[in-house]
């Protein structure tokens, strides 16, 4: 069984094609740009892959820290998470289903 078989979208569908290239990419070249793109993606109808990686590392950071910059973004991660630790936080949020 692959990792992202019973994740499921808001709609409770199986996750569009486009979500699993971003998620695979997170997987396969971890950086900050990277996980911008996919921290958002949920894995559940309810659970976004930000909040699977905090239910399983609570010293993850739960909010973003601001830059104060007007120009560029205005919030930067403090850290990203490994990629162990988003697999195994999407394999524990989506195993019972």
């Amino acid at each position: 069984m692959t990792l992202l078989a019973n994740a499921r979208n808001g709609f409770d569908k199986p996750l569009s094609s486009d979500s699993r290239v971003r998620i695979r990419k997170f997987l396969r070249e971890p950086s900050e740009s990277a996980w911008d793109d996919v921290y958002t993606i949920l894995v559940t109808p309810r659970l976004t892959i930000w909040q699977a990686v905090c239910a399983l590392d609570p010293s993850f950071p739960a909010s973003v820290a601001s830059t104060g910059s007007h120009s560029g973004p205005s919030w930067r991660w403090t850290r990203i998470p490994d990629v162990m630790l988003v697999a195994r936080a999407i394999r524990e949020a989506t195993k019972n289903r």
